[in-house]
């Protein structure tokens, strides 16, 4: 019965270890980190508040309605001399005269319309580019998060890999060390032998620590950036190869401005800023309100206004307002060519985008190609080095190599294997930077 438990409880100590570590694909780390990271977040929260100022940007032309409830207690009446004089004798007269009540109440109600205002309807033309602002700042925000997290996850594959290599190494340098030693103790090896060899293995034992903690460096980044807490444990279900493989050299086409997010979020700043000439003009045209206000008023000699006998009195009046802009010290003037600046700058910003495109395209294109040549050399590199490696092992276990020989062998593949790794990640770096100038992420 204990042994059942035992075994119970083992399998559920797997279980909850497997459920912790949680393996990702690329594509699965984009999306989580678009679903769970911060930046995403504040990006949306961003174009919540502009798209929020826009619809703020209606509500200034739907009617305004305000509710007014007042009591005031009269508790020094104000009064008046009236003075009489009598058309017959002349003689004038005066009497002191109390006007209000103690107690009084008003209830009334005014609601106001905008009838014609130019800077209005041209608010609402602009909303919809001011919306349009917002999302694409909003996919500016992912566009960087996308290439942070593949710049993460292939810096972690890369590390990752560099780990297993490493140690794939030193269980070979592990066996000739242990043959090596045999044969040192039975009087077939010399002691420098073996010494070089236990060198060799501290190296790439600093190597692999190095290494690990790069490993582990690297994937607390990506964690990082795909919002996942640093104390979950992670995997990464893909390798480099199986990104090289699907890699394809299309004929580079002059690129089009517009498949970057950039060049589109700057016409539409410019058109924003035509809006903006064309608001500041129309404050030079004359306004005009529509306004209704309605009332009732009670006066009571005692603190009583739910009587029936007490009467109410209502009033109520409507009218048009308008309001004619004569002249206001040039300070609009003085705003619409600061608006109109503002314009050219907007025009000169897009130049500048469209020159340096085809620049940064090409760039991107010869880095990307170069990496793939340095990638191509250092695999044929690497099965050099492999094959000088074996070719040597052999030939030491055979007793017509030196240990020396050896070492140099085991150090030149270590380091190849480790220089092509590092082509696969810049590779794929420099393949994220071209889609990114493309616009393809």
């Amino acid at each position: 019965m204990r042994k059942i438990k035992l075994i119970a409880i083992s399998l559920l100590l797997y279980c909850i270890n497997a459920n912790a570590q949680v393996s990702y694909t690329l594509d699965e780390a984009v999306q989580y980190a678009l679903q769970n990271s911060t930046q995403i977040r504040s990006a949306q929260l961003n174009s919540a508040e502009t798209r929020n100022l826009a619809y703020k940007a209606i509500t200034e032309g739907l009617p305004k309605v305000n509710g007014k409830l007042e009591y005031t207690n009269n508790w020094q009446i104000g009064s008046n001399v009236i003075v009489f004089k009598d058309p017959i004798t002349g003689e004038s007269s005066s009497s002191i005269i109390e006007f209000g009540t103690p107690h009084q109440t008003d209830l009334f109600f005014d609601a106001s319309q905008l009838l014609v205002d130019g800077r209005y309807f041209v608010g609402l033309k602009a909303r919809k580019s001011i919306i349009k602002s917002s999302e694409l700042q909003f996919e500016m925000e992912r566009i960087a998060l996308v290439e942070s997290v593949k710049s993460a996850y292939f810096a972690a594959l890369a590390a990752d890999e560099a780990v297993e290599l490493l140690m794939t190494n030193l269980e070979s340098l592990n066996a000739v060390l242990r043959e090596t030693t045999l044969l040192y103790e039975n009087g077939f090896a010399e002691e420098l032998d073996v010494d070089r060899l236990k060198l060799n293995k501290a190296n790439l034992i600093s190597r692999i620590q190095t290494a690990e903690n790069q490993e582990k460096n690297s994937l607390n980044a990506l964690k990082f950036q795909i919002g996942v807490p640093l104390t979950q444990e992670i995997t990464l279900s893909e390798s480099l190869n199986f990104f090289t493989e699907q890699l394809q050299f299309d004929e580079l086409l002059l690129p089009d401005p517009m498949f970057r997010v950039e060049y589109r979020l700057l016409q539409n700043r410019k058109l924003l800023r035509q809006y903006d000439i064309t608001q500041k003009k129309a404050g030079y045209y004359p306004t005009l309100y529509a306004f209704a206000k309605l009332g009732t008023s009670a006066f009571r000699e005692e603190f009583d206004f739910t009587s029936q006998d007490e009467k109410w009195f209502s009033n109520g009046a409507a009218g048009l307002t308008l309001n004619i802009p004569i002249f206001d010290g040039l300070s609009r003037n003085s705003s619409i060519q600061e608006s109109r600046i503002k314009l050219e700058m907007s025009k000169n910003e897009i130049a500048q985008f469209e020159q340096s495109l085809e620049l940064e395209v090409s760039s991107a294109y010869s880095d990307y190609l170069t990496a793939f040549d340095n990638y191509r050399n250092l695999t044929e590199n690497v099965g050099l080095a492999q094959k000088i490696f074996d070719k040597t092992t052999i030939m030491y276990r055979e007793g017509v190599g030196s240990s020396l020989d050896l070492a140099n062998a085991e150090s030149e593949l270590t380091s190849t294997q480790i220089n092509y790794i590092n082509s696969i990640y810049e590779l794929m770096i420099t393949k994220t930077r071209l889609d990114k100038s493309l616009g393809k992420l």
